[in-house]
């Protein structure tokens, strides 16, 4: 049995699902039953040091599954944002 908080779960789904994580196939295969926000921070290694940029350009600061129909999106702070029509969201990642 695996036992996870709910809230990695579903971030842990959402970050697969739309940066199309090669490792993690499952979670790329369905969508979350509810609405789920995820705000990424990025630390340095000490994890205790706010880093002033994200570590890589691909990463999104911004996750937004509200579910219910509604699309979907990814956004960079500074103006960047994709966001997924109801069939990305819901077809599955070839």
């Amino acid at each position: 049995m695996k036992i996870t908080r709910a809230t990695l779960n579903y971030s842990e789904w959402l970050h697969a699902r739309f940066m199309k994580l090669p490792l993690n196939d499952l979670r790329t295969k369905t969508l979350p039953d509810r609405s789920v926000t995820v705000l990424n921070r990025w630390w340095k290694t000490d994890f205790a040091t706010l880093q002033a940029r994200r570590p890589h350009p691909d990463w999104p600061n911004l996750i937004d599954f509200p579910h219910y129909g509604l699309p979907a999106r990814t956004v960079w702070f500074g103006g960047k944002q994709r966001t997924f029509s109801n069939a990305d969201n819901y077809a599955h990642p070839e």
